[in-house]
């Protein structure tokens, strides 16, 4: 070989490694190009995709009842954009949808128009009919309405029985023996039994298909509607039962020693609790003029002051102010950018959150008014009182705003609202069976996350042994606020999000296969290149040996 030609070699030997370093780094940016820009894709399309949109349909005969407003606010822990429609008076909208739920009323139900009935036969969306003949909703159903059945004072959910607090009439529905599993809950008048609720995940035409006998917006048929809308929106959950002990009615003529008591009593116990705090108050006073009301706080009872301070320093209790006691009114809101409480409310709670901070008490929630206030107006206005009454801004713990309301917990992208048990007006003497009532009746619900309010003047022995109870029903305590949810609901992602996840998925398989590939053909080929340059080493060298033999 002569030195030219071995010259040539060493360079074409060296623009062949470049070369194939080059296709190496350009297949792996090509790779991590493809799959960062699905994800963007995917990110950004799902950042610009709207909420889910559920449109409630309704008759007029349901338009300004108080059972339509429940279930929108039921229906509005689920998805974000709930549109009402009074299908006797509104055409329907040039909209899509991704939910229907219908209220059929009954047997009052007055069908559907022209127009309706072919935006629902030609609609695919997963359907809820509450109340109504779901024969006369999709004429290819199974189910059929053949009657009614009366007194109903039972309900049977998963082999548990509920005593019912009230007595209704509900629709019998005929259901086929092989469609006989889709039934989830039975309602008994002690003759007969009728399906209450049904989940048929097939229905006709593939669409999911859900029944209700009767919307009921309290008590036990409440918990069993609220748990099935968690397979009508495809949401999954764990299940769970979490509980906080609420001490209410704190004011400050309260007796300092009675509220020590039960705050060591819990505390030994290893019980979260907090207690509700009424800061300001009002005593009636007599004068030359008559009855008047005189205003007095906290700054006038030192003794309770110590011990609040004691039971938040001390005993692992947590303060949360009842900022406003009065019911706001609904004319009041504009929009999220105005305060909806007027100037008297708003000093009201500056002069609250002043005392406070001079004594040194700390809040970590406020609770909003008991009745009266809708889920949105609510999250409207908490903001206001959260930064009037001084409650922290605890970085990544949300702020906790207790709403009166026998609910599943209630997220925003700011507050969470926990729903109080309906015990506030409870006789003392029934509190403990009631209490225990609720809590059973609440775990209807694969997950609840409950507040329970104890009044102040309960007895100390009936207190230690409605907690003692409540763990052997596996409850689990918490504190309040936490940093997330303690069984955050996992919504399951749509057809479009999977498709994209999966594309991205498939590119990432993918380009791992061809950079391994191409690292172990890279390692091959520098393997061969070493050996040739030192096979041409060996062969010089033999020449070299060769020639000075001769």
């Amino acid at each position: 070989m002569t030195p030219l030609n071995g010259s040539f070699c060493m360079i074409w030997g060296r623009v062949q490694e470049k070369v194939k370093k080059s296709l190496v780094f350009l297949l792996i940016g090509i790779v991590t190009f493809s799959a960062f820009m699905d994800f963007a894709s995917a990110k950004t399309s799902q950042e610009n995709r709207q909420s889910g949109v559920t449109w409630l349909l309704y008759h007029q005969s349901d338009e300004y009842t108080t059972a339509k407003k429940e279930l929108i606010l039921m229906l509005s822990l689920f998805q974000e954009k709930i549109i009402p429609i009074n299908i006797d008076q509104q055409i329907p909208p040039q909209a899509s949808f991704d939910y229907l739920v219908y209220v059929g009323n009954g047997t009052r139900s007055n069908g559907f128009t022209k127009e309706w009935q072919q935006v629902i036969e030609q609609s695919h969306v997963p359907v809820y009919v509450i109340g109504g003949n779901p024969a006369n909703f999709d004429p290819n159903t199974p189910y059929k309405s053949t009657g009614m059945i009366h007194d109903v004072n039972l309900l049977t959910v998963k082999s548990n029985r509920y005593p019912l607090d009230q007595v209704i009439d509900v629709p019998l529905l005929y259901v086929p023996f092989e469609k006989q599993s889709t039934i989830t809950a039975f309602v008994n008048n002690g003759v007969k039994k009728a399906p209450y609720l049904l989940a048929d995940q097939t229905g006709v035409k593939k669409r999911p298909l859900y029944y209700s006998a009767q919307f009921v917006g309290t008590g036990e048929l409440s918990y069993a509607f609220v748990d099935s809308l968690y397979d009508f929106y495809q949401q999954k959950v764990v299940m769970g039962h979490s509980l906080h002990v609420y001490l209410e009615g704190i004011t400050p003529t309260s007796d300092p020693q009675k509220l020590l008591a039960k705050a060591r009593l819990l505390n030994d116990l290893g019980i979260p609790y907090s207690i509700s705090l009424t800061p300001i108050a009002y005593e009636k006073q007599q004068g030359r003029s008559g009855t008047k009301l005189q205003q007095i706080d906290l700054r006038h009872f030192p003794n309770l002051v110590n011990v609040l301070l004691q039971i938040q320093h001390d005993l692992g209790g947590q303060i949360v102010v009842k900022g406003v006691t009065n019911t706001l009114q609904q004319d009041r809101f504009v929009n999220r950018k105005t305060n909806p409480m007027n100037r008297k409310e708003s000093n009201f709670l500056e002069t609250e959150k002043e005392i406070l901070q001079e004594l040194g008490i700390s809040p970590v929630a406020a609770e909003l008014p008991e009745w009266g206030l809708p889920m949105k107006q609510a999250m409207e206005v908490a903001p206001f009182v959260q930064q009037m009454i001084g409650v922290p801004d605890l970085g990544a713990e949300w702020p906790k705003f207790a709403l009166s309301r026998p609910l599943e917990e209630q997220l925003s992208q700011k507050f969470t609202f926990y729903s109080k048990l309906p015990l506030s007006h409870t006789e003392l003497g029934q509190y403990v069976a009631c209490a225990l009532q609720q809590v059973q009746t609440s775990m209807i619900m694969r997950h609840t996350q409950m507040i329970l309010p104890v009044p102040i003047d309960l007895p100390d022995a009936e207190l230690k042994d409605l907690m003692l109870r409540l763990k052997k029903m596996q409850v689990l305590f918490y504190f309040l606020p936490e940093e997330k949810p303690v069984l955050p609901i996992q919504p399951q992602l749509n057809v479009d999000e999977q498709t994209r996840v999966q594309k991205a998925s498939f590119y990432i398989s993918w380009g791992l296969v061809v950079v391994v590939s191409s690292v172990v053909l890279y390692f091959i080929l520098e393997v061969g290149i070493l050996r040739k340059k030192r096979a041409k080493r060996m062969f010089e060298e033999s020449s070299k040996e060769v020639g000075g033999a001769e």
